[in-house]
């Protein structure tokens, strides 16, 4: 009878472990699925990308002959924690207001949205 306990009491450990196991490979599993679709979107979302930037490139020449609006929205794509320590920076943003000239051209109109 000892040993029958010592048999039973061995054996639950062991399907401890294996429950264990077997939790963290499902875990594995799901995050390596998750993963992949993940990155499949990303593709997904990338090639589309570039076809309406092929579609775009080709029609140029057409769309810049009609009127049309050129929203310019100022941002500097740095890391926030870089922002906030940076000198001036709503004024380092704002530097892209050369893009007005655009309106040289009597098809353009411009929407240009300052930081401040």
């Amino acid at each position: 009878m000892y040993k029958a306990r010592e048999a039973y009491k061995h054996l639950r450990f062991l399907m401890k472990k294996a429950t264990l196991i077997q939790r963290r490979f499902r875990l594995y599993l799901f995050q390596k699925q998750t993963k992949d679709r993940v990155e499949e979107l990303t593709n997904e979302s990338l090639f589309v990308w570039k076809e309406m930037m092929e579609e775009f490139k080709q029609k140029w020449p057409q769309i810049k002959c009609r009127k049309r609006v050129e929203v310019h929205i100022n941002s500097i794509s740095i890391e926030e924690l870089k922002r906030i320590s940076m000198e001036k920076f709503l004024q380092r943003e704002n530097a892209q207001l050369s893009r007005i000239f655009a309106l040289k051209d009597p098809e353009v109109e411009v929407i240009y949205v300052t930081p401040f």
